[in-house]
């Protein structure tokens, strides 16, 4: 006699039993894979750097499901990023950089990198402006201050302008501004070949 709480039998329901439960599983990761992705390229979108060189590297590892959606999104990422946005188009903030000791006898610029990790969004784009503008420093000193923020910072707002500071300062054109390979072979290029 069958336990009161089984269901009735029914002919074939447990023997397809294991393969609807495989079935399930199977689906339950595509749903867990399918959201981590979600994830990713909402925060990408969202300005979040880390989740945007993660696609990147879904989307260039080919036995990943997903890794043609995940370079789309990484590459849509990039050309959200890349139209001409005139340079004044963010307010600027000099009172807080004052305080900091950012006079033209001030802090060198290696200890800039110090500042600027401290600081908010649009204060770290009044101190990228203010590294272009200042003359005492060289080229080569702003350029790899631009390097070193467009590679650490965790912000794609802050990557792209560095990423545009430093091809300004460098006289490249028409690549989009997150496109850090252009920028890297330019400066193996022609780093160690800068004299100011």
């Amino acid at each position: 006699m069958r336990h009161p709480l089984l269901p009735p039998k029914r002919d074939g329901f447990l023997d397809c039993y294991p393969t609807m439960l495989m079935e399930a599983e199977t689906a339950l990761k595509r749903f867990e894979t399918n959201s981590s992705l979600l994830e990713l390229v909402i925060a990408a979108f969202a300005d979040d750097r880390w989740a945007w060189d993660k696609l990147a590297i879904i989307g260039s590892d080919t036995n990943h499901s997903f890794h043609v959606r995940a370079m789309e999104a990484w590459t849509a990422v990039i050309e959200l990023h890349n139209p001409a946005i005139p340079n004044d188009v963010y307010p600027r903030y000099p009172g807080r950089l004052n305080q900091a000791g950012l006079s033209s006898n001030g802090v060198p610029l290696e200890g800039l990198q110090v500042i600027f990790s401290k600081l908010n969004w649009a204060e770290k784009r009044e101190l990228m402006k203010f590294v272009v503008e200042e003359s005492r420093f060289k080229r080569k000193e702003k350029l790899e201050f631009y390097l070193r923020v467009r590679e650490t910072d965790g912000s794609l707002h802050i990557c792209e302008w560095a990423g545009r500071h430093f091809m300004a300062i460098a006289g490249i054109s028409g690549v989009p501004p997150l496109r850090s390979g252009t920028m890297n072979d330019w400066w193996i290029e022609n780093g160690k070949n800068i004299k100011d």
